[in-house]
């Protein structure tokens, strides 16, 4: 659980859609994780009679990123942006396919430190809603885009190159 007590909004996660539509969730003690597959591809393992005879990188595996929180600021504008059913919503990967994908942004200070990391195509995987505190959700999304990171001194490092 985050600890920061500068303000009751712990982070802000942002979403936008191909056509600029956007919606914010504010964050309170929260949690949030972005999982990278090394190298962001399956290893595949070839045997023979039980000895590895070889070891290649197979196909690609998407990063997760999970938010779960007590939403500070509630509003259903996020969750039907973020699924895809927003009046005129157009997915980031309408190219290549037919999945809500968004774009994303997550940004928080730690300490006096301002941090953000944000990406493209995101697709929600799930959404979960806790009984007896229904202010508290969580988010799961794959991403199938290019994610960054924006550290303390303003340089931006590529995590997971473009698709």
């Amino acid at each position: 659980m985050s600890t920061i007590q500068g303000s009751f909004v712990d982070g802000a996660l942002s979403n936008t859609d191909d056509a600029a539509h956007s919606a914010t969730l504010g964050l309170s003690e929260g949690d949030w994780s972005l999982e990278i597959p090394t190298k962001g591809r399956e290893v595949v393992e070839g045997q023979t009679r039980g000895a590895f005879t070889g070891l290649r990188l197979g196909k690609r595996v998407a990063a997760t990123m999970s938010v779960s929180a007590k939403v500070s600021d509630p509003t259903d504008a996020y969750s039907r942006l973020v699924e895809g059913s927003t009046s005129g919503f157009t997915s980031t990967t309408a190219d290549i396919g037919d999945v809500p994908t968004t774009d994303w942004s997550f940004s928080f200070n730690l300490g006096a430190e301002s941090r953000r990391f944000y990406g493209q195509d995101a697709h929600l995987v799930n959404k979960s809603i806790k009984e007896g505190d229904v202010t508290t959700v969580s988010y799961t999304f794959s991403i199938y885009g290019p994610i960054y990171e924006v550290g303390a001194t303003g340089g931006t490092v590529t995590l997971v190159a473009a698709r």
